[in-house]
Parts: structure tokens; C-alpha cells; sequence
């Protein structure tokens, strides 16, 4: 990274903990190496679009995605969703699905539709591919609603929590989770009432407005899913970050795991596609199984078979054997928790895929293509990141703007793919389309608008604050544009630290110093609410 001006011990003090960040995410480090001195306006231009050919055709996808939209959001942006696509296959992937009030990702959002403005001039919709196998209680709390404008007297209160779920389903994941209803609005509407003290009336007008207008709105209300709800939430509450909703894009969450599994519904009947040639394959498989042992968001084959061998109600042991991945799906206990699958063998060559959940319950599916398509129809089982991204990216050159851990990952199951399909001769030409399509694209942690949390100093805005101060017009837009991108990874750092840093890595006082820095260094240059 290029040395920061000299302008005293702040800006030293900003720089080490941008050091620390690009320490644990390497993409961050590249982007500001290369493009740190840019404009948020010339990044959003210039920005490479890359797409290629892929394995497979797109026109499933195409399809897919416009068959979803269309009862939730009607046949006027699931045309437009899909002639945007057709013209420009990229997808935002850095997000998480549920009705999305995390700052970070809600601004990523902001600048990936500068992009597809300037890419298409024509498109009228932002396509966000968001992962939907995470529990309500992530760091993007899909949980509930995340309000930033406080009066918290410590900044680790910030942003403050109002959920719409309750306690008992914080670990149940996003894809499998039942809609929210009236009495859960008016449980909200209640906390609202009683959170005077630490929220300004302007904010309690919002949420309420929010709760009553958005949330209880019968199109809404008549949706069997969560899932379905936060599709139609996004898209409504996106328009109000704008002074004027008429010219704002059409805001689009497609739930990864959905979408995919309708195309492996296809993928799966086809014997010579991608993802059936990985599972298939015996040889292929295997490669595949050995090379992305251990890797980041793929599987670790020791720690899936001990899960399947030890008692996980033991003190420790559980703990000891998290972040083991699992073998193409995940499966789903009944109250809607992940549970890690093993790829086993059981008696000559019929194969299972075999997991445990943290009571003891074994689940067990056979491994082919019926058994697989008939439990993803059932939810039982859903799809992998690595299933995933395979059958969006690598089979059908689908363009995926990820977060700074997707750049990494990524291109390492690209590279995983290649190598194991090589192993078969007839496989070869595959391998080489596969090592072709461009797969390391980074767009996550930059912050254009921030809010002021007193006396600390500037912390990030909301989807709340922003509809709270009126929304973004002209002159806020151009504001935004002309921020640097280093100065916006700046304004990220205090949703930045929690998600990369190792607690036992961050520094005491993290988040005051990083607040009073905002202020020093960006108050005259970022948009400020």
C-alpha cells in the first residue's frame, strides 16, 4: 500500500489499523495498492465487468431468475431482471439474505448499482445473490432491524439490535425460517415505544413508519416464507434511501441456495454438467475431495468424519470440531440449523452423505442424483458454497462480485476443479474453460455515508438513518462519488475489525479510536447524516 500522507498521529493511527485489516484480508491490501487513490466515481466506471463463456449455457439461469421474481415482485422487473442480465451476467454476492440493515453491505449495494448504471446505462435493476444458509443471529443480524444513531454510551452498543424473531430461532438459518407476522410487528412496535431513551424521535418515527407501513403492508404479510418476505422488504425499503423512489433501481435479493437448487434440478438430471461430472465421477470426485480438503468454505475431511464418531454433547468437543465444512450440502435438522454432511461409502460402492446434529440425531441421504434433487425439493438438504459458486460461476461463467473472503476462496475451488477434472482426458477441455473464467472479483468494505454517534465521532449509517434524514437525492450522490477509496474502507473499519480481526487481535479502544479518526479525517469529505 502507498505510503498515507503525513498528517500527524491520526492519520499514523489510521493507517496501522488499516494494516491490521489487510493483515487478515488480502483483497483489501490489493485493492488499495491498486486503486486506493481512485474516486468512488472512477472505481464504479472502471471497474472490469469480465464474463465468460463458462461450461454451460446461461439461458437456464436467465430463466430461473425471472420465474422467481415474477410473484413477488410482478412481471414488469422480473422482464427487466432478466434483459439486464442477458446483457450483463453479474451477480453481487457479497451479501447475506434477510432483510438487510447492516450498513456495510447496504452501502456494498450502493456501489455495485453505481456500477451497473455505468456498465448499462439501460439497467433498471441491481441483482444481489445473497447467501441464505446463515442463522438469524449473524453478524448482519438478519434477525431484526440494526439502528446506528444512538445514544449508547458505549460504542460496542452501537449498532443497537430491535429484533423481530425471538431468542429461541437466533440459530436457525435465513432459508428455512417461516415468515414474520403481525404479532411480531407489534412486539417491535412495543420495544420501540420503550426505547426513547437511547433512540431520537426522528429514528422512532422511521422505525415506526417502517413496522407499520412496510413490514405489516398485506403484500407482505400474505408470503409462507421469510425468505419470500425479505426479497419484497429489500426491494421496498431500498426505494426509500432515495429522496425521489421513482428514479431508484429495482433492488433484487435472490437467495443463492434457492436459485440454486432449481438449477440442480437440472444439473443433476444432466450426467455430462459440471456438478454431475464432480459428484459422479469416481476419479474426478476424488481429485476434487482431496484438493479442497482443508480449504476455506470447502470441507475438512478428518473433522466431518470425527463429528460422524464422537459424542458432540460432551463439554469442548463440539467447539473443537467447528468449521468443518461439509461435502457439497449441508443438511437441516428440524428446527432449521445447519448440519455438516460427510460424503461416506457404505457397503460396495453406494454412497451416502451422512451427518449428525448437535443432539445426536443422524441424517443420512443416499448419494444420487434422485435421492439429492428429492431432498433438496423437500429442504432437507441445500446447497454448499461450494455447489454453489460451481454451479452459478464455473459452469455457467456467471460473474460473482464477492467480499474480500469469496476473492480468496474462489479462485482456490477454481483451482480445485481444474486440477480434478484433468485427471480424466476426455474431462481435459472442461478443466481448461474452467481455468478461464475470471473469478477473483472483490467488492465489500466501503462506507460512503456516515451519521454521528456523540461524543465518540463518526460511525456508519444505516438504511434507518438514511430514510430517517429524507433519503439521498442529486447532491447526496455526488458527494458520495468523489469520496476516495481509501477513505471509504476507512469509514468501514468499525463493521471491517469484528468480521476479519481475531478478538484476541484487536486492539483496546478499537472502536473510540477508530470513531474520533472518522471524524478528524472524513467529516468534510463524506457524506455525513
Amino acid at each position: 500500500m502507498p505510503p498515507a500522507p503525513d498528517n500527524g498521529a491520526q492519520s499514523r493511527s489510521a493507517r496501522s489499523y488499516m494494516d491490521l485489516v489487510c493483515k487478515f484480508a488480502p483483497a483489501v491490501q490489493r485493492t488499495l495498492d491498486r486503486r486506493g487513490h481512485e474516486t468512488i466515481a472512477a472505481f464504479t466506471r472502471n471497474h472490469p465487468f469480465t464474463t465468460g463463456p463458462g461450461v454451460q449455457g446461461k439461458e437456464d439461469f436467465f430463466s430461473i431468475v425471472h420465474d422467481f421474481i415474477l410473484p413477488l415482485l410482478g412481471p414488469s422487473i422480473a422482464r427487466r431482471a432478466r434483459a439486464d442480465l442477458e446483457a450483463s451476467p453479474v451477480l453481487l454476492t457479497a451479501n447475506h439474505h434477510g432483510v438487510d440493515f447492516f450498513s456495510q453491505s447496504v452501502q456494498g449495494s450502493l456501489l455495485f448499482s453505481l456500477m451497473t448504471r455505468r456498465q448499462n446505462p439501460k439497467a433498471s435493476t441491481i441483482p444481489v445473490m445473497a447467501c441464505a444458509n446463515i442463522p438469524l443471529n449473524n453478524l448482519t443480524y438478519p434477525r431484526g432491524i440494526l439502528i446506528y444513531q444512538t445514544m449508547a454510551s458505549n460504542l460496542e452498543e452501537i449498532p443497537h439490535k430491535l429484533p423481530l424473531f425471538s431468542d429461541r430461532l437466533k440459530s436457525s438459518v435465513v432459508s428455512a425460517t417461516g415468515p414474520i407476522a403481525e404479532p411480531q410487528i407489534q412486539k417491535a412496535l412495543k420495544r420501540v415505544a420503550t426505547h426513547t431513551k437511547c433512540i431520537s424521535s426522528t429514528i422512532s418515527d422511521t422505525l415506526v413508519d417502517i413496522l407499520e407501513n412496510v413490514y405489516a403492508a398485506p403484500e407482505i404479510q400474505h408470503l409462507s416464507t421469510y425468505s419470500e418476505q425479505s426479497v419484497v422488504l429489500n426491494h421496498k425499503i431500498w426505494k426509500r434511501l432515495y429522496s425521489d423512489p421513482r428514479k431508484a433501481q429495482d433492488m433484487i435479493y435472490l437467495p443463492l441456495e434457492s436459485i440454486v437448487a432449481k438449477l440442480l434440478e437440472i444439473d443433476l438430471h444432466d450426467p455430462s454438467s459440471l456438478i454431475s461430472v464432480l459428484m459422479f465421477d469416481p476419479d474426478v470426485r476424488q481429485a476434487l475431495m482431496t484438493a479442497l480438503d482443508g480449504r476455506r468454505a470447502c470441507w475438512q475431511e478428518e473433522k466431518l468424519k470425527q463429528r460422524i464418531e464422537k459424542d458432540l454433547c460432551i463439554p469442548g468437543i463440539k467447539r473443537q470440531l467447528d468449521g468443518c465444512g461439509t461435502h457439497f450440502f449441508w443438511g437441516v435438522d428440524p428446527r432449521n440449523r445447519l448440519v455438516p454432511m460427510h460424503l461416506t461409502t457404505s457397503g460396495g460402492n453406494d454412497m451416502a452423505l451422512k451427518g449428525k446434529d448437535v443432539k445426536g440425531q443422524i441424517y443420512r441421504f443416499s448419494f444420487d442424483p434422485r435421492s439429492i434433487k428429492s431432498a433438496l425439493r423437500k429442504k432437507l438438504l441445500m446447497p454448499s458454497l461450494f455447489t454453489s459458486y460451481t454451479t452459478l460461476c464455473l459452469a455457467r461463467g456467471i460473474t460473482c462480485m464477492g467480499g474480500y473472503y469469496q476473492s480468496e476462496y474462489l479462485p482456490i475451488m477454481q483451482k480445485g476443479v481444474a486440477m480434478a477434472l484433468k485427471k480424466k482426458k476426455r474431462h481435459d477441455q472442461t478443466g481448461a474453460l474452467v481455468e478461464k473464467i475470471k473469478a477473483a472479483h472483490y467488492l465489500s468494505v466501503m462506507q460512503t455515508v456516515m451519521t454521528t454517534a456523540d461524543p465518540f465521532g463518526l460511525i456508519p449509517a444505516g438504511p434507518v438513518e438514511i430514510i430517517a434524514a429524507g433519503g439521498m437525492g442529486k447532491k447526496e450522490m455526488r458527494k458520495i462519488e468523489q469520496l476516495s477509496v481509501r477513505d471509504a474502507h476507512l469509514a468501514s473499519l468499525l463493521e471491517t475489525i469484528p468480521d476479519v480481526v481475531p478478538y484476541n487481535e484487536q486492539p483496546k479502544d478499537w472502536r473510540r479510536d477508530i470513531a474520533a479518526i472518522c471524524r478528524k479525517t472524513l467529516t468534510d469529505k463524506i457524506l455525513v447524516l
